[in-house]
C-alpha cells in the first residue's frame, strides 16, 4: 500500500494532527540545519549542544516546543537564553504543515507539497540570516518536482509545460537581476533567486508563472515593509516571499483558483 493511499483513508482530524506533529518535528531539524550548514558544521553528525556552554543536550531537552516552554527558554546547565529561532521555526513549520494538509486534503498531492515545504522552510531560514538560497536545498527541490510530476502524470499538462516553465522562470529571474543592476546600480536578485524562479516554473508550469510572480511580489512587498520598519535596512531577503508564492500557487492551482492555470488538474 502506497503512503498516499494510507493518508487518503485517514479521518480528517487524524490527518491534520499527524501533519502538525510532523511539522513540529521537522521545524526543530530545520532550525538546526539553518544554524549549522552556513557555519560549515555537520548537519547529520554530532549531538545538539548549547552554543553558550557547549554541553550536549539531553533527549528530554530536544522535545519540540515543549522543552523550550518547560525550561523557560534557558539552558538547564548554564541558564543561558535559548534562541527563539527554535520555537519559532517549530511553530511556523507546524502551522505550515497543517495549512497545507487542510487545503490539499489527504492524498498524494498533499504529501508532495509537504515534502516541498520541508525543503523550503530551512531555505527561507538560511536566506533570512545570510541572504543565501543554497543549492543543497534547491537541487533536491527540483528533483522532488520531477518525482512529483512522474507520479501525478505532469499535472501542468505535459512535461513540455514543466520544462518550458523552468526555462521561462530562470530567464525571467535572470532578466530581472540584470534590469535591477542596470537601473539601480545594485544587486536586487541573487543567483539563488534566479534559480528559484526556474524551480517555480518547473513545479508550476509555464502558464502559472505569472500567478507565482504576482503572489510572490505581494508577499515580498509586505515582507519588505515589515523588514524596513524594523530598521534592518533597504535590502531584504526575497527567499521567504518566493517560498510562500510557490506553495500558494500550487495550492490554488489544485482548487482551480489560479487564473492562468485554472485548467490544471491535480489528482
Amino acid at each position: 500500500m502506497f503512503p498516499d493511499s494510507i493518508t487518503a483513508s485517514l479521518p480528517y482530524p487524524v490527518w491534520l494532527t499527524a501533519a502538525g506533529i510532523a511539522g513540529l518535528l521537522w521545524g526543530s531539524f530545520a532550525a538546526s540545519f539553518a544554524y549549522r550548514w552556513p557555519r560549515a558544521q555537520s548537519v547529520w553528525r554530532g549531538r545538539s549542544r548549547c552554543p553558550a556552554c557547549g554541553r550536549n543536550l539531553r533527549a528530554v531537552m530536544l522535545i519540540p516546543l515543549l522543552s523550550f516552554l518547560c525550561l523557560k527558554g534557558r539552558c538547564s546547565d548554564c541558564h543561558a537564553a535559548i534562541s527563539y529561532r527554535y520555537p519559532l521555526s517549530e511553530i511556523v513549520s507546524a502551522v505550515s504543515f497543517v495549512v497545507i494538509a487542510a487545503l490539499a486534503g489527504p492524498g498524494a498531492n498533499a504529501l508532495w507539497l509537504l515534502a516541498l515545504a520541508a525543503l523550503l522552510l530551512p531555505l527561507a531560514m538560511v536566506d533570512l540570516e545570510f541572504q543565501l538560497l543554497p543549492d543543497v536545498l534547491l537541487l533536491p527541490a527540483a528533483l522532488l518536482g520531477l518525482f512529483h510530476h512522474l507520479h501525478l502524470g505532469f499535472p501542468q499538462g505535459s512535461w513540455q509545460m514543466a520544462a518550458l516553465g523552468l526555462l521561462i522562470g530562470a530567464g525571467t529571474g535572470l532578466g530581472l537581476r540584470f534590469a535591477i543592476r542596470y537601473w539601480k546600480k545594485q544587486e536586487g536578485l541573487g543567483l539563488g533567486d534566479v534559480k528559484f524562479f526556474g524551480l517555480a516554473g518547473w513545479w508550476c508550469g509555464a502558464l502559472a508563472l505569472g500567478d507565482f510572480m504576482l503572489i510572490s511580489g505581494l508577499a515580498g512587498l509586505a515582507f519588505a515593509t515589515l523588514w524596513r520598519a524594523s530598521g534592518k535596512g533597504r535590502l531584504f531577503p526575497f527567499g521567504p516571499a518566493l517560498c510562500i508564492g510557490l506553495i500558494a500557487t500550487l495550492l490554488l492551482s489544485q482548487h482551480g483558483y489560479v487564473p492562468l492555470a485554472d485548467y490544471y488538474r491535480f489528482d
